[in-house]
């Protein structure tokens, strides 16, 4: 289960049909593992988050369950999925609290797009209305240098708070998406969006969207939308 998977937008029958593959049913049962496909569809797609957080709830029941304690049935339950989704939601908002604020401005200016019924954008477009809000908000000091902007676009997809398309060459190392050492115009058409539905974006930057600051941003992002 430590391999690197890279796996497209799935629906919830094939992420459920992966995780039975690559987990079986006797550890997890099916209606939990229905749970886990729905949630991570609803979300992003992805079926390597999937299988993360199986694993995570896998991990999580064993470190409650005593070796001499004889088990019944299945053994990992449906609080321990929930939980288990409850800590990644977590992790993410950590990740988002983590950023620099470029990476914070580029998930707002993201959000904002997606509000208005922009869901993908490319880089170059990205990078565009990101450089030009910043510098109007007086955030010059802050505008990164063209290597530095897609080290932190691969910062933020290797996070899961971005995804890319692949209906344009995506390149991946070991490692993860990668767009640096690549100029501009090497992926100025890359399609790039948000890593899960609007509204659960939404919730974890609560609190980045409630300073003036961001709005601030959001109101000169709307602008050059319209």
């Amino acid at each position: 289960m430590n391999e690197t998977v890279i796996f497209s937008a799935y629906s919830e029958n094939e992420i459920q049909k992966i995780l039975e593959a690559r987990v079986g049913r006797s550890v997890i049962a099916p209606s939990v593992l229905q749970y886990v496909a729905k949630k991570i569809q609803s979300v992003t797609g992805d079926a390597q988050k999937a299988l993360e957080m199986a694993v995570n709830a896998v991990q999580r029941r064993l470190k409650l369950t005593d070796e001499t304690e004889s088990t019944v049935g299945h053994l990992v339950k449906m609080s321990d999925a929930m939980l288990a989704n409850k800590e990644e939601a977590s992790n993410l908002k950590g990740r988002i609290e983590g950023q620099p604020l470029a990476g914070k401005v580029i998930l707002c200016v993201l959000t904002t797009l997606a509000q208005a019924g922009t869901f993908k954008s490319t880089v170059g477009e990205l990078k565009k209305y990101v450089l030009d809000c910043m510098r109007e908000s007086g955030s010059e000091d802050e505008i990164l240098t063209i290597e530095d902007f897609l080290v932190l676009l691969e910062t933020l997809v290797d996070s899961g708070l971005l995804r890319v398309s692949d209906d344009v060459d995506v390149k991946h190392s070991d490692d993860g998406f990668t767009l640096s050492g690549r100029v501009l115009s090497e992926v100025h058409q890359q399609p790039i969006h948000l890593g899960m539905q609007l509204d659960e974006m939404e919730k974890l930057l609560d609190s980045q969207l409630k300073q003036a600051y961001f709005q601030d941003l959001r109101e000169r992002a709307k602008q050059r939308i319209s």
